[in-house]
């Protein structure tokens, strides 16, 4: 690829031994170039030379200490690299910076390591998979995402030809069922659903998403991916050459697979491409309470939340705890507060009129919090994000301020290079 607007070669000639704020400045410069996102930096140590002092630095077997040249080159658009020019002059007190204009012929930066073309979906597939039919009535298929807390089962027609699917999304939707598969209720409430949908004696044929989007058992598990994170799925049928099922593989077995082809040792190099950090990959757009929040503030922001979640900060955005709806059920349930529950699960924004007890706030309804810092590698995030089972983090800076949420989606995103 090119560059479409005018490039530039800066160069900055410094010490080795140079110091910024108690680490070599040639780090300092490199990280701070990385943050502010330049397409890329090289650093190279001299083996000999001298400045302004005429003083030669060398690296013979005579003076194996000496202060050695070393030397940043950064090639990047011309008005990105004119607006680090101060900040890299106040950071450089002694040495020299240089701009010049340069052509690109060519440039191409390495993927990042994903999956080899080799490794095929029926290797990272589940093949355990519950199904159901198009004639199965739409309270069994409820039942079958509540109590075993699947996600979502595939629908098969009369020659176990996958013609739909059904989420526990869908069932929210269009199938009048009152709780998420997430969700962890009462026994009591578990049935009140399910004795709900049932009324309805409706089938799977009336709520599943169809066409739905299959992939063969065969087909790289890299094209799975690629799917995923361009159409935002969490999951596909496997299917035979004939459209049978076969499996179902998940964004969790794709990002499960990734960590196979990432550096084995706990935390892989620093990239120094910008889009490799986290920091590429999060959303903004999160709900924050302060921790006095009433509870009716806090279900109103739960109940509006795209992720069905708040973080509590403090005046400073510092992270606090969470939030989570499935939290507050359970919080409502133990005091029987039967209005709150419904909302909740119905996902209706509460009304006054349901009383809430405002001498509870955001402080006592909140959950340790995952953070993670904004300079972390998508890859050591990844190895978190599948090792501890999690699907969101919250993403800090430096000052442990909150800078939005990382998720599995945007992780492969990330990943893929989509971001």
């Amino acid at each position: 690829m090119r560059f479409q607007t005018p490039t530039q070669r800066l160069t900055i000639y410094i010490g080795e031994s140079d110091q910024w704020k108690g680490r070599p400045l040639w780090q300092a410069i490199l990280y701070r170039l990385r943050e502010e996102g330049v397409a890329g930096a090289t650093v190279l140590r001299g083996m000999a030379g001298f400045g302004a002092h005429s003083r030669i630095h060398t690296a013979s077997l005579v003076r194996l200490s000496a202060d050695l040249p070393v030397v940043i080159e950064v090639i990047d658009e011309e008005e990105r690299l004119q607006r680090l020019i101060p900040l890299l002059s106040s950071m450089v007190r002694e040495g020299l910076i240089t701009l010049e204009p340069v052509q690109v012929v060519k440039y191409a930066h390495r993927r990042f390591p994903a999956l080899d073309n080799n490794v095929r979906v029926a290797d990272i597939m589940s093949r355990d998979v519950h199904s159901v039919r198009l004639t199965t009535p739409l309270h069994e298929v409820a039942d079958l995402l509540l109590r075993h807390s699947f996600r979502a089962v595939p629908v098969l027609d009369e020659s176990d030809r996958v013609v739909g699917i059904i989420s526990d999304g869908d069932l929210l939707r269009r199938g009048g069922l009152a709780i998420s598969a997430g969700q962890i209720v009462s026994q009591e409430t578990l049935q009140a659903a399910l004795e709900e949908v049932a009324a309805s004696q409706r089938t799977a044929a009336d709520c599943m998403t169809t066409p739905v989007e299959t992939i063969t058992a065969d087909a790289p598990a890299i094209e799975a991916a690629a799917r995923m994170a361009h159409r935002g799925l969490k999951r596909l049928p496997v299917v035979d050459d004939q459209g049978r099922l076969v499996g179902m593989v998940s964004r969790i077995d794709v990002l499960r697979a990734m960590t196979d082809a990432l550096p084995a040792e706990e935390h892989p190099p620093v990239p120094i491409r910008a889009t490799d950090l986290i920091s590429a990959a999060i959303t903004q757009d999160v709900p924050r309470l302060p921790p006095d929040a009433p509870l009716s503030e806090v279900a109103r922001a739960v109940v509006t939340s795209p992720v069905r979640q708040v973080i509590v900060v403090d005046d400073e955005n510092r992270p606090l705890g969470v939030i989570t709806d499935g939290a507050l059920i359970r919080w409502a349930e133990q005091r029987q507060h039967g209005g709150l529950v419904r909302a909740l699960l119905r996902y209706f924004v509460p009304q006054e009129s349901l009383s809430l007890d405002d001498s509870t706030h955001a402080q006592d309804l909140m959950q340790p919090v995952a953070t993670i810092s904004a300079n972390m590698p998508v890859g050591t995030v990844l190895h978190r994000m599948v090792a501890e089972g999690v699907k969101r983090l919250v993403v800090v800076d430096e000052d442990g301020r909150m800078l939005g949420i990382a998720d599995r989606q945007q992780l492969l995103n990330a990943l893929l290079g989509a971001v």
